[in-house]
Order: structure tokens, then C-alpha cells, then sequence
């Protein structure tokens, strides 16, 4: 009798175990193809074709697509009959995380006179940590002056003929 309710037991474990597998496989799987077919829904919406014509336009468009594709996520989580907590939150903290993120590069560009051209380089050389935030974007302005200092000598220099000490003159044999 003890053998057959230790076996009775360690079957309903099994079971319990195998089913929790079973629902946290399947709810991984319908995440996964959640997001592709968001993916496949943002092609074929044609948003890729788009060209735009400013820089600034386009990041602001690739972030907000990026926010989109975490809460169709995060609502998808919900929807499900027995939403994971753990996963909802990720959700949340990943559309916080992009949202802060875009919000400091925003005032970034607005508080230096160089604007998008400083957010450009600081987001090109993200080599130091949190810590040297400070140092990182004195480094982007500084790059951004220099980037736009040769840009304004390149247009200097198209723009200026060469010097001739002699003047010019057209000789032709019509005129003898």
C-alpha cells in the first residue's frame, strides 16, 4: 500500500512537472512567434521603404518602432490565459529603459550648439561606463566640433579659386 502511494505520488509529481514544462515551452513559443509576426507585419506595412529625408526623423522613427515592438510584446503577455509576471515586467522595464534613453539623447542634442551631430558621436562611442557619462559626452562635443569644423574647411576650400598672379587672356588668331 505505501509502495503504491509513493508511486501514485511521485506520478502526479511527474505530471505536475511535465505539464509546467509543457505551458512554459508553449508560452515561450507563442512570444517568439508573436514578435516575428510583428516583425513580418512592420515589413510588410512597408516602412521600410520609406526614405526619409532627415537623420533626426529616421532615429526617432527607428525608436518608436523599437517602443511598438516591446508593447505589442508587453500586451501580448497579457492577453495570455496565465500572463508570466517576470515577463510582463522585462516588457515594462525594456519600454522604460528606451523611452529614458531616447529622453536623455533628446536633451542632449538640445542643450549643445551642435545639436544631433554630438548625440551622433556620443552614440558611435559608447566605450565607457555609466560612470564616465560625463567624460563620454564632453568627448562626443568635441568630436562633433571638429566633424563640423572640417565640414565648414571643406566648403571654404571648394568654394576658392586658385590665385593667378597673371592675368588671363584669350589669344586667337582672328584677332592678327
Amino acid at each position: 500500500m505505501m509502495n503504491n502511494s509513493m508511486l501514485s505520488d511521485i506520478q502526479c509529481m511527474r505530471t505536475a512537472q511535465f505539464s509546467n514544462f509543457e505551458r512554459s515551452f508553449s508560452e515561450r513559443q507563442r512570444k517568439i512567434n508573436y514578435e516575428n509576426l510583428a516583425k513580418i507585419e512592420n515589413i510588410a506595412s512597408g516602412s521600410n521603404d520609406y526614405t526619409f529625408k532627415r537623420k533626426g526623423n529616421e532615429e526617432q522613427f527607428k525608436h518608436s518602432v523599437k517602443v511598438m515592438e516591446k508593447l505589442r510584446a508587453a500586451i501580448n503577455s497579457l492577453s495570455t490565459p496565465d500572463p508570466e509576471l517576470s515577463s510582463i515586467s522585462s516588457d515594462k522595464q525594456s519600454i522604460s529603459e528606451l523611452v529614458t534613453h531616447r529622453h536623455k539623447l533628446i536633451k542632449l542634442a538640445d542643450s549643445s550648439k551642435l545639436g544631433w551631430k554630438v548625440v551622433e558621436q556620443y552614440e558611435t562611442h559608447q566605450l565607457a561606463d555609466d560612470s564616465d557619462d560625463e567624460k563620454r559626452i564632453h568627448k562626443a562635443e568635441a568630436r562633433a566640433e571638429k566633424l563640423d569644423k572640417e565640414d565648414k574647411r571643406k566648403v571654404v576650400s571648394k568654394n576658392r579659386k586658385r590665385w593667378s598672379p597673371l592675368p588671363q587672356t584669350n589669344y586667337s588668331n582672328e584677332e592678327n
